[in-house]
């Protein structure tokens, strides 16, 4: 096999060789050749077919970047999405259930009424928005550049939320890349007086009447475990992105402080820890050793501990009974959600939309046979 690739890069540079093996020594012969392919493509479409570019780019994945920052996107059901440092990067796990819930949609809407209104998706913790730009494309059909949806045309109007400012830049970028347009935003939603509730990225393109069946994509900076998330921030929005929502996703962080020291470096060492951790109050010098020990106190005191600090956030969110006189239902009622959960998480993160007063709720599993996402209707 070493063999088949020092020949495949007989007519490279020294340099292009020395680092494509450094890369088969790492992660094996078939793999490094197929991604010095992809590289070769991506340097063709911007026409920088040179050595000097790919060994820039070999020296990079040698020293642990993960490829999909280095290519600049990823493929996502159809779409190709951008893909940039430290945005976490969209896993084929969660493409799998988004294309499972669009057809379960699609199903719904084909024997329900009022199959022209508007579908209304809120996303949350959206990160380069692959979720929701993939609900609306395949539910709308839209064809542009290509990409074609589930037949029929369900509009959509798609909310994306994080609280990362390079997470939503990036997702708008990418909602104009997938020929989504966006709901343009006037008002002031920064009622903490903080930045993480600010909606950024300006979208460029009001939705007129001539774009009736488009599907519609805003992401806005917001902190969903704020209390004045479902209260204030999402009220202030214009009421076609205002709740209550058809359908509600997330993919929020969940990994527990314990299970972050052994992810892989090409994770740990790039990806944002505010799109991994399910404890936002763990201090990372923690486990780097760079901090003292933490004090006593219980786990939900220290942001949980168990990775599930988000869903016990999502779970008020669809509950019915917890709103308070200045809440409105976050989803609609017969509205669906998906949550996508880490390994071994899933009954625990059913049991607590169940006892917010969620009766229907069921488990799906991942091709790889983990139970992946809850998914439950309100």
């Amino acid at each position: 096999m070493r063999h088949h690739l020092s020949v495949a890069l007989s007519r490279s540079s020294p340099l292009v060789r020395e680092l494509t093996e450094r890369l088969a020594s790492a992660i094996g012969c078939e793999s490094a050749r197929q991604e010095v392919r992809w590289m070769r493509d991506a340097l063709q479409e911007q026409h920088e077919a040179r050595d000097e570019e790919l060994s820039r780019m070999l020296a990079r994945r040698v020293a642990g970047e993960p490829l999909q920052y280095i290519l600049g996107t990823t493929p996502f059901g159809p779409l190709s999405l951008l893909t940039r440092a430290p945005v976490l990067i969209p896993r084929p796990e969660t493409e799998d259930w988004a294309l499972r819930l669009a057809e379960l949609v699609r199903r719904n809407r084909e024997v329900g009424q009022n199959k022209s209104t508007r579908l209304k998706v809120l996303d949350l913790c959206t990160g380069t928005g692959c979720i929701p730009l993939l609900l609306g494309t395949m539910l709308s059909g839209d064809e542009q550049g290509g990409v074609g949806g589930l037949g029929g045309t369900v509009p959509v109007d798609a909310l994306g939320a994080d609280v990362a400012t390079e997470a939503v830049q990036l997702a708008q970028e990418n909602g104009v890349r997938c020929g989504f347009v966006s709901v343009d935003i006037d008002v002031d939603v920064d009622v903490n007086n903080t930045a993480a509730n600010t909606p950024i990225a300006k979208p460029s393109t009001k939705p007129g009447p001539e774009n009736h069946y488009k599907p519609t994509f805003t992401p806005i900076r917001a902190d969903i475990l704020s209390p004045s998330f479902s209260s204030q921030i999402l009220a202030s929005l214009p009421r076609r992105l205002r709740p209550p929502y058809d359908i509600l996703t997330s993919n929020p962080p969940y990994i527990p402080l314990r299970e972050y020291t052994e992810l892989p470096a090409s994770v740990r060492d790039w990806e944002d820890p505010r799109a991994l951790l399910g404890d936002p109050g763990a201090d990372l010098g923690q486990i780097q050793g760079t901090s003292p020990p933490e004090p006593a106190g219980t786990d939900q005191e220290r942001g949980g501990g168990d990775g599930l600090t988000f869903y016990r956030a999502l779970a008020r969110l669809v509950s019915i009974r917890s709103l308070n006189a200045m809440e409105r239902p976050l989803v609609k009622e017969g509205g669906m959600f998906a949550f996508e959960v880490g390994r071994g998480q899933a009954r625990a993160v059913e049991e607590l939309v169940r006892g917010a007063g969620v009766r229907e709720t069921e488990v799906w599993k991942d091709p790889w046979g983990v139970e992946r996402v809850v998914f439950g209707r309100v």
